[in-house]
C-alpha cells in the first residue's frame, strides 16, 4: 500500500490529483451545482523513475478504489480479433467489479499512434480503436460528478509524444499531469523521507550537499539513498 504521504518531491502532481480526482468524488454535489465535469482520464507522464507508477498507486489507496492494470502480455495476441476481445472483457470485468475503478494502461505501446504497428495485421491499430471505443462508452451524457461513473482511464508513461492523439482528446484522457524530475528542494525531500525510518547521523547542511549534488538522480534511485547512507 502506498499512500500520498509516502511520496516526495511530487507536491504539484498530488495536489492536481487531489483537486481533479479526489475533491469531485468527494464533493460531486459542488461539482453538479455549477455543471462542472470532471476529467473523464488522465495522462500521467514524465521521465522514468519520477513515481508515475506509484502516484497511480497511491491515489487508489486514498479513495479506496480498485486499482487494475494493464500490461501489454495481458492484451496483444498474433489471433486477429484476440486483443480487442480481451480489452472488451477486461473493462467488463471492471464495471461489474464497480462501484468504482482505476484502469492503468502503464504499457505507452498500448496506445502508440497508429500506423506505427509493425505487424501485418495491424493489431497495434486495433486495439487503440477498441481502446476508444470503451473509452467512449464510460461516461454517459448525463453524467457530471465521479458517483455517476464506472472507471476513470489513467495512462502513465515517458514518451506522451508517441500516445495516438484521439486517445488525448477532450472526453479520453483529458486531464494530463506532468511528474518532473526532482529539483534541489524535492531531492532534499526525497533524501529526508527515505531516511526518515533510517537511522543516521546526517545533518541538515550534509543533507542540503547530497541534494546538491545527487542532480540527475530521481526519486526512484536507490543510490539518492544509499548515497547519504555512505
Amino acid at each position: 500500500e502506498i499512500k500520498f504521504s509516502d511520496l516526495y518531491g511530487i507536491d504539484d502532481a498530488i495536489n492536481t490529483l487531489k483537486s481533479s480526482v479526489i475533491y469531485p468524488i468527494q464533493c460531486p454535489e459542488d461539482f453538479e451545482m455549477f455543471g462542472i465535469s470532471p476529467p473523464k482520464g488522465i495522462l500521467i507522464y514524465g521521465p522514468p523513475g519520477v513515481g508515475k507508477t506509484s502516484i497511480c498507486c497511491a491515489l487508489a489507496y486514498e479513495t479506496g478504489f480498485n486499482l487494475i492494470t494493464i500490461e501489454g502480455s495481458s492484451i496483444r495476441s498474433k489471433v486477429v480479433g484476440e486483443s480487442e476481445k480481451s480489452i472488451s472483457k477486461l473493462f467488463a470485468a471492471a464495471r461489474e467489479n464497480s462501484p468504482f475503478n482505476f484502469i492503468i494502461i502503464s504499457d505507452r505501446n498500448l496506445i502508440t499512434k497508429r500506423g506505427s504497428s509493425n505487424t501485418s495485421e495491424n493489431s497495434g491499430d486495433r486495439i487503440i480503436a477498441s481502446f476508444l471505443t470503451e473509452m467512449d462508452g464510460i461516461y454517459s451524457k448525463k453524467s457530471i460528478g465521479y458517483q455517476k461513473t464506472e472507471l476513470l482511464i489513467i495512462g502513465a508513461t515517458s514518451h506522451p509524444d508517441k500516445i495516438d492523439s484521439a486517445i488525448l482528446r477532450p472526453g479520453r484522457l483529458d486531464e494530463l499531469v506532468y511528474i518532473s524530475p526532482p529539483d534541489i528542494n524535492a531531492r532534499r525531500e526525497i533524501l529526508k523521507g527515505k531516511l526518515r525510518n533510517i537511522q543516521h547521523s546526517l545533518s541538515s547542511n550534509e543533507i542540503d550537499i547530497i541534494a546538491d549534488k545527487t542532480e540527475y538522480f530521481s526519486g526512484i534511485d536507490k543510490n539518492i539513498k544509499n548515497d547519504a547512507i555512505n
